[in-house]
């Protein structure tokens, strides 16, 4: 079983909520807010989580292989 490893920022100050909402889509956590800091969190991905289907799909092809069935 793999262990969850996880990224963090820290951002002086408060964040309005377009811009959480845009970190929210990047995949950022909301951890803990202070007077001063927002905390957040987000996993880190492993290698085959991070490449697009489409980088699969063209690296199959310069294989010569195909990843449909």
């Amino acid at each position: 079983m793999a262990i969850q490893t996880w990224e963090y920022q820290v951002v002086d100050g408060r964040l309005a909520e377009d811009r959480l909402n845009v970190l929210g889509r990047e995949g950022w956590e909301l951890v803990a807010v202070t007077d001063s800091l927002t905390y957040l969190k987000r996993p880190i991905l492993g290698f085959k989580e991070r490449i697009t289907l489409e980088q699969r799909e063209k690296y199959a092809r310069l294989r010569g292989e195909s990843l449909k069935g």
